[in-house]
């Protein structure tokens, strides 16, 4: 399966190959204040499996010593996460950006559902962190 995406401007194109190793919601308290929402709906896929073409370098803001956030530079929508540790080389994307995600990529699981700005029923497993990496 490849997916195919788009920031708000169109300026930052993708392009994903294969399913998501993990689909999740994060609800930690960077990932409302860099989306604006309640949580980041986000796929996380490898590092070779994701394309990215822009018009200008993506704006990369670290937040996390394993951590950095890619938006676009021009309107500013949030693209992907680039996970950096010795256990995980993910990006995790958007899904919202997604134009063909269908029904295929519904969440797995939340994530720092101890920072939640509000509770999810859902019946799906909730963590508050991940064991592998610290906060």
């Amino acid at each position: 399966m490849t997916y195919k995406g788009r920031c708000q401007c169109g300026n930052v194109q993708i392009r994903l190959e294969g399913e998501p190793m993990a689909v999740m919601c994060c609800h930690c308290t960077i990932c409302q204040r860099s989306t604006g929402g309640p949580f980041a709906y986000v796929g996380a896929w490898s590092v070779p499996n994701t394309e990215v073409v822009a018009e200008h370098p993506l704006k990369g803001l670290q937040t996390s010593p394993y951590l950095t956030r890619m938006s676009c530079p021009d309107c500013g929508a949030a693209i992907y996460n680039a996970v950096r540790t010795e256990r995980m080389n993910s990006n995790n994307v958007m899904i919202p950006l997604l134009e063909n995600r269908g029904d295929r990529l519904t969440p797995s699981h939340h994530i720092y559902y101890a920072d939640r700005a509000i509770d999810m029923d859902g019946g799906l497993p909730t963590f508050d962190g991940f064991k592998w990496i610290g906060r």
